[in-house]
């Protein structure tokens, strides 16, 4: 499977044959890929550390996939983001995403944990 990387100073993108991985590469790149994402919440998902200072990181699926499959992105996702820092990953809908006043910092709602033992449901 072929994928295209497409970098600026905001963002790194990811473009795969069904979907999209877009990475921020600071503050202002984590607000703009959720701004950019947005108008297609419904099909996408966001990424990001649970502890940790990190990039955010939007996963675009340009059409359903097979949930096994879906499954292997997150953990393929997960393993590239701890590879940086040992954390657990948290994710949600990016629907569930709500910027705060303050640039780069965001809440989640519904949010799941991804970590080395398997994944637990927060509330």
């Amino acid at each position: 499977m072929s994928v295209v990387k497409i970098t600026d100073k905001l963002k790194h993108v990811y473009k795969h044959v069904n979907y999209q991985i877009a990475v921020g590469r600071n503050q202002k790149g984590n607000e703009h890929i959720i701004d950019h994402y947005f108008f297609v919440k419904e099909r996408c998902y966001w990424f990001h550390l649970a502890n940790s200072s990190s990039e955010h990181i939007i996963l675009y699926l340009e059409k359903d996939i097979d949930k096994r499959d879906l499954i292997n992105i997150f953990k393929d996702i997960k393993m590239d983001i701890t590879a940086k820092k040992k954390d657990d990953v948290m994710f949600c809908k990016l629907e569930d995403v709500v910027k705060t006043k303050t640039p780069g910092l965001v809440t989640c709602n519904n949010k799941t944990l991804m970590s080395d033992e398997g994944w637990v449901k927060q509330v």
